[in-house]
């Protein structure tokens, strides 16, 4: 269960950060960069910060980043100080999640604080993020729930679990789908094929081999007629059906089910901030709620805007975007 999919790993390497009197200070926050087989960070006026030592990293949360050295060692590094706090050591770890993070030791997953300290043993075959209090670990084959005690608040019965979102989450029993609440409680029954979780107040759910929309009380409010779709965000949800060649085209519908931006796009988005990634002749772009074309189509990848900046590739460089669509930092490799 590795993290960072917009990269690959690479060459074994290893150094030291830059001296304390030689870094400069974040203006903002850390972006990673990637300068030939190597990562570092810079801020988002594009000053680097953190030079490229690493053979991997990721995105800041909660004001800590992940950083891999030597391409198999997990530590964090300090957001406001480009420093490292956590000392790359462990075998996997994964983001900060409401102060705690999964890290693998040995076999096992366990969590740690942001001082560094293991404050949940690693005694699980799995485990996700906390989310909403509550973690989904696995153990003895089957999922259940933590709180940050490492306590059971939900047992472990489930073939498979999610993390809570909007206060349910889903879980698998059989080979069907349905949802829980915090105390465990099914509250809509398992009887769907594929399931996500609850954003923007709807969760999709596949039945029978199509894509649909549901409340929080189990009832459909966009019945299953696609052949995929992404989740819903400011209203907005990407829907793909097939055209008349059968093949697949995105667009966006409301909550109504109405489609409110045509179907017409090889590849499709949610909306973040006001904008979406479509994808059209093979290169990704930008358009606004209306459809309009903000950017045209000329990267290989456009991620979510996040605090007005979205990543962006171009074969295996990587660079950073405004909402005006400037780079504040030109794809690099």
């Amino acid at each position: 269960m590795r993290i960072f999919s917009w990269f690959a790993f690479s060459i074994l390497f290893s150094t030291l950060l830059l001296s304390c009197d030689a870094r400069p200070k974040p203006n903002g926050k850390l972006l990673p960069i990637r300068l030939g087989d190597r990562f570092g960070f810079i801020d988002e006026t594009g000053q680097k910060i953190v030079e490229p030592i690493y053979t991997d990293a990721g995105d800041v949360c909660e004001g800590l980043a992940l950083v891999i050295e030597n391409g198999e060692k997990f530590g964090f590094i300090d957001a406001s100080t480009g420093r490292e706090v956590i000392k790359p050591q462990f075998l996997s770890a994964w983001n900060f999640s409401e102060n705690l993070a999964q890290v693998r030791i040995g076999k096992n997953i366990g969590y740690l604080d942001k001082t560094g300290d293991i404050v949940i043993s690693a005694r699980f075959e799995d485990g996700l993020r906390f989310s909403e209090g509550l973690a989904a670990v696995k153990e003895g084959g089957k999922w259940g729930y933590i709180t940050p005690l490492g306590l059971y608040a939900i047992k472990p019965q489930f073939d498979m679990a999610w993390s809570f979102s909007q206060g349910l989450a889903w879980v698998k029993i059989g080979n069907q789908f349905g949802y829980i609440d915090k105390t465990g409680t099914l509250v809509i029954s398992p009887r769907f094929d594929l399931a996500r979780e609850f954003s923007d107040s709807l969760a999709a759910v596949n039945l029978n081999g199509k894509w649909g929309f549901i409340n929080p009380d189990g009832t459909f409010r966009i019945p299953p007629t696609f052949e995929q779709c992404g989740s819903f965000s400011e209203g907005l949800a990407p829907v793909a059906l097939k055209d008349s060649s059968g093949a697949l085209k995105w667009g966006y519908a409301n909550k109504s089910g109405k489609i409110v931006i045509p179907i017409e796009f090889e590849g499709a988005r949610e909306f973040s901030e006001g904008y979406a990634a479509v994808k059209k002749q093979g290169k990704w772009g930008l358009i606004d709620k209306g459809g309009n074309e903000i950017l045209a189509p000329r990267f290989d990848y456009i991620e979510l805007f996040k605090d007005g900046i979205a990543r962006v590739q171009e074969g295996r460089r990587i660079g950073y975007i405004n909402r005006a669509g400037k780079f504040i930092w030109e794809p690099t490799s």
